[in-house]
């Protein structure tokens, strides 16, 4: 029986990740990605911006870099500037070609080492490196909500 890659396996389900989230960002109508759903809930484009955010401080870490958390008023003033889809989306677009490149300099056999980075507990160091995908797939359902909410029920992908 064939063994996992786990390096393969990072490499493929970011891409396939990446696609989903901009493919339902696209299905939502343009002038909603700046609306606040609900009146409380994140932008699209809030979402969009926070995926990007979180491959580029997974990429650090695994570039072995400090990985540092945004402080609140960093992060008030990343979300403001990211005002239009096009900057959302060259934003995730350069967030995954640099965890592209991070993953791709990953030594497999090191997945399995123990890591306290960045969860401040021991976690197989896959656990931060799969983080990204996860990630996003989770903000895509919001997507998918917003999609729904708005009269949208087809899967775009």
């Amino acid at each position: 029986m064939p063994t996992l890659d786990a390096k393969q396996y990072l490499l493929s389900a970011l891409q396939m990740q990446h696609g989903r989230l901009v493919k339902d960002l696209n299905a939502i109508p343009a002038e909603l990605h700046g609306l606040v759903p609900g009146g409380c809930a994140r932008t699209p484009l809030n979402i969009i911006t926070e995926c990007a955010w979180v491959n580029g401080w997974i990429s650090e870490l695994l570039e072995g870099g400090p990985a540092r958390r945004l402080t609140p008023e960093e992060e008030e003033a990343l979300y403001a500037s990211v005002d239009t889809t096009a900057k959302a989306l060259t934003m995730l677009d350069d967030s995954v070609t640099r965890l592209t490149a991070a993953y791709e300099a990953l030594d497999p056999d090191t997945l399995g080492d123990i890591t306290d980075r960045p969860f401040g507990r021991p976690v197989p160091k896959f656990q931060p490196a799969f983080l990204p995908i996860s990630h996003m797939m989770y903000h895509d359902g919001q997507l998918n909500l917003i999609q729904s909410m708005n009269g949208d029920d087809k899967i775009h992908w």
